[in-house]
């Protein structure tokens, strides 16, 4: 997981913006797996945050195939 994060912000694509999204989840995973949890992540929270990329990317996907 973090090595697919890594390649992404070491990717020449993709906007300040979504890089900046990109170290912040890295840093929220960090924090919640090997960290002592100071954001207080939940999976709950996890699987709502990743849920929505999963909807956007299948949508995505079925519009332009």
């Amino acid at each position: 997981m973090l090595e697919l994060l890594d390649l992404t912000l070491q990717d020449s694509k993709g906007t300040l913006g979504q890089k900046m999204e990109v170290a912040r989840m890295r840093e929220v995973l960090c924090d919640f797996f090997y960290g002592e949890n100071i954001y207080h992540t939940d999976t709950d929270f996890l699987n709502k945050y990743f849920l929505a990329f999963g909807i956007l990317a299948n949508k995505e996907r079925v519009v332009n195939p």
